[in-house]
């Protein structure tokens, strides 16, 4: 395994917070990458309406957005990163 980074995430919250907030980790999850040069950002405002049924989580993959930058950028780097986050937040 190859060394990994601390992903910056957020988890997105339901339009309506009163009961779908009380079963939010009840939900499956939903990660959601963006892509070149964007940030979990990116995807706000379709994260905030998947949110309604998923339990969302918007990554910033390494090298973007407020994630910590490390020399390896690579698939294989970033796949590793979200592997841990997974494992982290036992997903």
């Amino acid at each position: 395994m190859r060394n990994t980074v601390e992903l910056n995430a957020r988890e997105y919250r339901a339009a309506d917070e009163g009961a779908a907030e009380a079963n939010a980790a009840e939900r499956e999850p939903l990660l959601v990458l963006h892509g070149l040069f964007g940030n979990q950002g990116n995807w706000g405002l379709h994260s905030k309406a998947l949110a309604e049924r998923y339990r969302v989580i918007g990554i910033d993959l390494r090298n973007h957005g407020e994630s910590p930058h490390a020399p390896e950028l690579d698939y294989q780097s970033m796949a590793e990163d979200v592997r841990a986050l997974i494992e982290a937040r036992e997903l």
